[in-house]
């Protein structure tokens, strides 16, 4: 679970040791990773502003495709919430498959279990 919380913090920007209070002094610290957590929530806002103002791009096609699409999705995201999942599961007629204790990059975060449900996406012809 810890290498989990260091590759995530590593993919957000945020360093190991601005989180655990490796630098400097404490103070120190907390100033650092208040910044990066600045930044990080900005990213965090833009990218869901970008997805509002994209979706319709491509969520129409969802339901119009004749082609079942399969989604593979992470209980635990906190960016897009289950039931976005299963939202897009139902619009293209696809299966959903829930990956239990995975959040928003399930192909980094359980790579076996992604691969898995890919495979069996394909094999059901999903």
């Amino acid at each position: 679970m810890q290498r989990h919380r260091e590759r995530r913090a590593d993919h957000v920007g945020v360093g190991r040791g601005d989180a655990v209070g490796s630098q400097g002094g404490q103070g120190d610290s907390h100033v650092a990773l208040h910044a990066q957590l600045q930044q990080l929530i900005g990213k965090i806002a833009r990218y869901n502003l970008e997805r509002m103002q994209y979706a319709e791009r491509w969520r129409p096609v969802l339901s119009r495709t004749r082609v079942p699409v399969g989604v593979v999705w992470g209980d635990r995201d906190p960016i897009a919430v289950l039931e976005i999942g299963r939202r897009l599961a139902e619009m293209s007629g696809g299966p959903l498959i829930v990956l239990g204790g995975v959040g928003h990059y399930p192909q980094m975060e359980d790579p076996a279990g992604w691969t898995a449900a890919a495979l069996r996406l394909c094999e059901t012809g999903a």
